[in-house]
């Protein structure tokens, strides 16, 4: 993550915080918002999930795979 350590370290600060946080990305597109959220997730106690532009049965049935996979690594 070359120029994102302050950004990952602010995801960081908000992780640790003893506080409710809420956080909203947002920006022009292609300049890394979910690559820096990825790279974050990937390490800590976290679940990432980018929705796509299908109907909500189908994003939740993704989501449920996605939870189910951060707590079993045996299932595909």
């Amino acid at each position: 993550m070359l120029g994102r350590k302050e950004e990952l370290n602010h995801l960081n600060e908000l992780y640790n915080s003893d506080c409710f946080e809420y956080l909203v990305m947002y920006g022009r597109r292609r300049v890394g918002k979910t690559t820096i959220l990825q790279e974050f997730a990937e390490h800590s106690n976290a679940i990432f999930f980018s929705a796509l532009e299908k109907n909500d049965a189908l994003n939740l049935e993704d989501f449920s795979k996605v939870i189910q996979y951060h707590f079993d690594k045996n299932v595909i």
